[in-house]
């Protein structure tokens, strides 16, 4: 089987850089800022002709590897990822008679360099070479390549591996027509990280075996690694090892090892290998933390650690005597990219001296070296599926095979040691840090992580929610759903580290956000990461956290979660600023149960502009969740449609219209996700625009959210109040109701409503005030709304929204007068439930500026609802009386009980189906689905009924 690349190639790409309008799938692979350096530098290249030629060559792993075949098809061996996740990878094995050969380079490593070089004048081209055979065989093909040339002078700048083949190629005629040479970070005498990749415990090695699906860590290093000259010839130089010979088969430890004849013939080679001439230079790196020695004790090879090198290659085992050397702070695989390097190389090429770049290493205090043994090679590693890897983790994951390992900078001005970053298996409310940080979607109740502290907390969290839209110095607020992604947790993250360590906090803990809703976790721990990085480099070194600890239950997330942060560490030059901890090997601890998810629900976000509704869907469960999806809408065919209510909807109508409703409203994306999450209740969260659609009416395939397991609606707007209702009320032990009826003394239906209502009410716990027709005169229900004495309002009379006349919208009194939207407004101590039982009293019309639409007078619930209503019920058209009191009457029942509103509302509209009446669907609820009036588990009182006389 083969598969054919889809990843870039250069004659293709500089084009595409040159064209007007910036390229999407560009973006995707170099990333924005960097697509963008290129752009602009290849235009600065286009006007440079001729000059000196160059030839660049990569490191290892750094060329493109595989077969061309007819038509000019490129079958990639390296690297194609479904080659490497079909186990594609042991066709590399050597030796082979596959004819495989080299067929470019990692552009996203070495284009930025050729361009810079273009621009400053040179002809510069790229020499892939395959890495995996002897440097002197690819010595030989430079030489043929140079001799073959017309006989003008040519510089080598040479990455890594691609150094050795510059010296290589001194053996060969060709190497008459160099003129300069520059190595940047060229393991002249071998690197000790060549012996972890052979034994399979580097951590390069580890990431392909997580990609390949097929084998291991082991299994690769024994079957591919070990059986390629070029990287046996990057082993160290045995006198800088302790009691271990690198090329001899019996001092490797069991495990995998290469042959003895192999590494012979690697011994030879690198003996044979000439020596760097008058034209070489080396800019080498320094100040990571670097494999810088290696020894056997006690038959396990122990590695050490220090910061004398670039990440990948010791200083000492970089430099050579008479080799004249420059010293730069960037990582081993970011050499070649780095703009301090990249000038002084064009120094170098031009003159042969550069002061951009010290001569020696910075004389700062080291850290102390320390020795590590070796670890095991990973046989059970998770797999990495390439598909559901997020667009910057696949270019991270790219720039792992040329970057290396990139641990800590030393010094460069930091007056303290790097920030302390742990994974660590848990649950966050089991956490020891001074604070601990819980990332909530506006508009949505906690979940995961946040759920579990807020049952800890006895449900405080969720109040919070209700009344302060969950801002706390502890909360990262998160935003819309809809609009959620990397930029968002990045920014959260960096908002939290700053307030929290300029508020002398110096350990703090977070979980994965988001994981719980469907985002991926390598995804949110390379985000957070990001925003972690961000902040801590503008923060005084002083003021940064001593700790930040990244929290799951789920040790399978944590290794997507560390693997995703390695991946970012490599490439970012403010890897510095933290030390990532090894993740431990262990399951989490049994925490004792704190809260359940059994009565999770789904939000599904709508927002409508332009003639579009964009929807997301958030379920209980990442399975349930779609991240985002839009429609046209066709305003014709919904005003159509909307027109049947008009005409009224028996019961046996409903399910069509809604199904009918849905398939003109929604995209099918969300409505095949909907359709999966019937076991839990739906919260339709809209803004302005979209409120004016019938959500309880909608139906999938004749299933209604509505009259399963329940349909909520939360209204998200501009300059919406924070809720008003009064936490001590939960607290107390009776309901006090204040219940108005027919004001207007036009309806008997509501005199009857209101005795079934004050009847239930009787039966329970609970002291209901009553107003009653002309009782019930604008003044006095001022007076009674500003009291501030009652959990629930009802209210069976008429209320009125008209679109033509917006001043009319309110509630009728005694007497005509109109108790207008603009007058409730002002209430700062409303009841927790208002309760209109009337026509059309809950529509929110299509606003323009606040202030001005409260000042004509809004839509009643609009008013109630920027009020700070914590939750209304109300009606979409005129509601037959018999069904108006069935549902108001079961509604209270359930209420004084203790229920929850959205039990309470699906016990109510269970009751009203019953009679065979459409008006189920007629309720609409905006708050939350399991706010309780009391709290649970308190001893009432028999109930008082008074009426004012």
């Amino acid at each position: 089987m083969t598969t054919e690349t889809r990843w870039p190639i250069e004659p293709d790409v500089e084009r595409r850089l040159l064209a007007p309008v910036a390229d999407p799938d560009l973006d995707d692979y170099f990333g924005a800022s960097h697509h963008a350096e290129l752009r602009a530098l290849a235009r600065a290249a286009r006007s440079q002709r001729g000059g000196e030629g160059v030839l660049i060559l990569p490191g290892l792993m750094g060329s493109t590897l595989g077969r061309l075949r007819g038509n000019g098809r490129r079958d990639v061996k390296w690297f194609d990822p479904v080659e490497i996740a079909l186990g594609g990878l042991v066709q590399l094995a050597l030796p082979s008679t596959r004819r495989i050969e080299p067929l470019g380079v990692l552009l996203f490593a070495y284009l930025r360099l050729k361009l810079s070089l273009r621009a400053a004048g040179f002809d510069a081209a790229f020499h892939p070479y395959d890495w995996r055979r002897s440097v002197a065989a690819a010595g030989r093909l430079l030489g043929e390549r140079l001799e073959a040339g017309r006989g003008r002078k040519v510089h080598l700048v040479a990455h890594s591996m691609g150094g050795l083949v510059a010296r290589a190629v001194l053996a060969h005629p060709g190497a008459a027509r160099i003129d300069r040479i520059v190595q940047l970070g060229t393991p002249n005498r071998g690197a000790f990280a060549a012996v972890k990749a052979l034994r399979g415990t580097y951590p390069l090695v580890r990431r392909l075996a997580m990609l390949d699906l097929a084998h291991d860590a082991r299994e690769l290093a024994r079957d591919v690694f070990t059986t390629l000259p070029g990287l046996l010839e990057l082993l160290p130089d045995p006198a800088d090892c302790d009691a271990f010979d690198p090329f001899r088969a019996g001092d490797w430890p069991r495990g995998p090892r290469p042959r003895a004849q192999v590494l012979a013939e690697a011994r030879q080679a690198v003996l044979d290998l000439p020596s760097p001439d008058d034209r070489f230079a080396l800019v080498a790196g320094d100040g990571r933390e670097t494999l810088t020695g290696l020894r056997r004790r006690d038959g396990r090879l122990e590695f050490r650690r220090s910061v004398e090198g670039d990440g990948t290659v010791p200083l000492r085992l970089a430099r050579l005597d008479g080799l004249p050397t420059w010293i730069s702070g960037a990582a081993h695989g970011a050499l070649p990219g780095d703009d301090a390097v990249t000038r002084a190389v064009i120094e170098l090429l031009r003159q042969g001296d550069t002061s951009i770049l010290p001569r020696e290493p910075a004389s700062t205090v080291r850290k102390r070296a320390r020795w590590v043994a070796e670890e095991e090679p990973d046989t059970r590693a998770d797999k990495i599926f390439w598909d559901d890897l997020a667009v910057e983790e696949r270019r991270d994951f790219l720039g792992e095979f040329v970057l290396g390992p990139q641990e800590e900078v030393r010094g460069q001005g930091q007056a303290r040691s790097p920030v302390e970053l742990t994974l660590e298996a848990g649950s966050i409310t089991e956490a020891s840090a001074e604070a601990i940080v819980l990332g909530l979607f506006s508009n949505v109740e906690p979940a995961g992580a946040a759920l579990a502290v807020d049952a800890a907390l006895g449900g405080a969290i969720g109040d919070l929610a209700h009344r302060l839209r969950a801002r706390y110095v502890a909360f990262a607020g998160l935003g819309g759903f809809g609009r959620y992604g990397p930029d968002v947790q990045s920014l959260a993250a960096a908002n939290v580290v700053r307030t929290l360590s300029l508020a002398g906090v110096r350990d703090i803990a977070w979980v994965l956000w988001g994981t719980a809703s469907g985002v991926a976790p390598g995804q949110a721990a390379r985000s957070q990461l990001s925003g972690l990085l961000a902040a801590l480099a503008e923060l005084d070194p002083r003021h940064r956290p001593r700790r930040v600890t990244l929290l799951s239950r789920s040790l399978r997330r944590l290794g997507a979660a560390r693997s995703a942060m390695e991946l970012l560490l490599r490439t970012d030059p403010r890897s510095a600023l933290v030390s990532l901890a090894r993740t431990p090997a262990r399951a989490p601890r049994k925490s004792r149960p704190v809260a359940s998810a059994d009565g999770a629900a789904s939000y599904l976000f709508v927002q409508e502009s332009g003639g579009e509704l964009h929807a997301a869907l958030l379920g209980p469960t990442p399975k349930g969740t779609a991240l985002a999806a839009t429609r046209r809408l066709d305003e014709r065919l919904l005003d159509q449609h909307l027109e049947r209510l008009a005409e009224g909807l028996s019961a046996d109508d409903v399910p069509g219209f809604g199904d009918r409703l849905g398939e003109l409203l929604l995209p099918a994306a969300t409505r095949m996700a909907l359709a999966t999450l019937r076991e839990a209740p739906l919260v339709v969260v809209h803004d302005s625009a979209a409120s004016r659609w019938p959500w309880e009416t909608l139906a999938l395939e004749g299933w209604a959210p509505a009259a399963g397991a329940g349909l909520s609606r939360r209204y998200a707007a501009n300059g919406m109040s924070v809720a008003k209702w009064r936490e001590e009320r939960r607290l107390t032990t009776r309901l006090e109701v204040l219940l108005v009826a027919n004001p207007t003394e036009d309806l008997p239906g509501a005199d009857e409503e209101s005795r079934r209502v004050r009847k239930a009410l009787d039966r329970d716990d609970a002291r209901v005030t009553v107003l009653r027709g002309g009782e019930a005169t604008r003044a006095r229900l001022l007076e009674e709304f500003r009291s501030g004495a009652y959990d629930v309002l009802h209210f069976a009379g008429h209320a009125f929204f008209d679109t033509s006349s917006p001043a009319s919208s309110g509630v009728l009194c005694a007497g005509g007068r109109v108790l207008s939207g603009s007058d409730l407004a002002s209430l700062d101590a409303l009841p927790a439930l208002v309760f209109f039982n009337a026509c059309e009293s809950g529509r929110v019309r299509q606003m323009g500026r606040v202030s001005r639409a409260l000042a004509r007078g809004t839509g009643l619930a609009e008013a109630f609802l920027r009020g700070g209503v914590a939750n209304f019920i109300g009606t979409w058209w005129p509601v037959a009386d018999v069904a108006a009191s069935r549902f108001a009457v079961n509604l209270y029942q359930r209420l004084t009980q203790g229920e929850t509103i959205g039990s309470a509302l699906q016990a109510a509209r269970t009751a009203v189906r019953r009679l065979r009446s459409a008006d189920w669907a007629n309720y609409l609820h905006y708050g939350s689905f399991d706010f309780a009036l009391k709290k649970p588990g308190r001893r009432r009182p028999p109930v008082r009924l008074r009426r004012w006389e």
